[in-house]
């Protein structure tokens, strides 16, 4: 599990941004929690605690729809280039593990 912890002691997990993008993405919380494989009410408590943690609110809700707050809109954008930069990471991992990268060292016995 991958967390960033923040100055005052709570973490953001992974999870959080990236249920965070999908609430954005899909601007309504029912959609984004099928599209995630989760209930809507643990989405909910998922961006609540987010919001909780980060000690602001990233959306204005609406009975049909949710837009980022200002907030939200700087938050998004430092979340999305998070996610983008840790798959990098992930597919660098890969290139090394399976050889695309890196070096290969070796040895025999005479």
């Amino acid at each position: 599990m991958i967390a960033i912890i923040l100055p005052y002691g709570d973490a953001v997990l992974l999870r959080h941004i990236r249920y965070l993008l999908a609430v954005s993405d899909h601007g309504n919380f029912t959609r984004a929690a099928e599209a995630l494989h989760v209930s809507q009410p643990a989405l909910s408590q998922q961006i609540r605690q987010l919001e909780s943690s980060l000690g602001v609110q990233l959306f204005d809700r609406t009975r049909r729809s949710v837009v980022p707050t200002d907030a939200g809109r700087v938050y998004l954008d430092h979340a999305r280039r998070c996610l983008l930069e840790l798959e990098a990471g992930k597919r660098a991992l890969n290139d090394v593990s399976d050889l695309s990268r890196g070096q290969l060292r070796l040895g025999s016995v005479p």
